[in-house]
């Protein structure tokens, strides 16, 4: 075997940065839909603490209980407010990006090179509130990659076949 190996160090300055790149968010209605499910855990701790305490009264353990519960629906809440803001997707010439994360910030980056495959799923809620998800599967994972919630279904369309159109571009 002949040839010269090189392996050039790459000037960081060069390289893209996908922290400035303009991302759209999700819709709205995603947190409309998280609102009603945290609405029905709601009513199912209240349902349940009611009927505990009916049959067995209030003692300092059922109170113990009754404010862990409280406190978990109460971060629950402010997770769906937080969430939400921080969702984003971005398209770029080579690639897809999707943010998320308010405490821990994750920006997931997946070249068209690297899809696989993309789908478009709609639960009864989805559907309900008109939104999708678009889940993007990379080759080695037996999950998807990125998982966009809180997309209208047409905008879930457009970016399917835009991703199966860059995909079969790299090929």
């Amino acid at each position: 075997m002949s040839g010269d190996f090189t392996n050039q160090q790459l000037d960081f300055s060069d390289l893209p940065k996908f922290e400035e790149v303009k991302y759209h968010a999700v819709s709205l209605k995603l947190r409309t839909k998280s609102l009603l499910q945290w609405v029905v855990l709601l009513l199912f701790f209240s349902t349940g603490a009611g009927i505990y305490f009916f049959i067995k009264g209030f003692d300092e353990f059922s109170i113990l209980i009754l404010s862990v519960i409280f406190i978990y629906l109460l971060v629950r809440l402010v997770d769906i407010f937080l969430k939400q803001k921080q969702y984003g997707f971005a398209l770029r010439e080579k690639d897809i990006l999707f943010k998320q994360g308010y405490i821990y910030h994750k920006t997931t980056v997946i070249p068209f090179n690297r899809i696989q495959h993309s789908a478009i799923n709609r639960s009864f809620l989805d559907k309900l509130f008109g939104i999708s998800t678009l889940k993007i599967y990379t080759a080695g994972g037996s999950g998807s990659d990125i998982n966009i919630p809180g997309l209208l279904p047409d905008l879930a369309l457009q970016l399917n076949q835009t991703l199966s159109k860059k995909v079969s571009e790299n090929v």
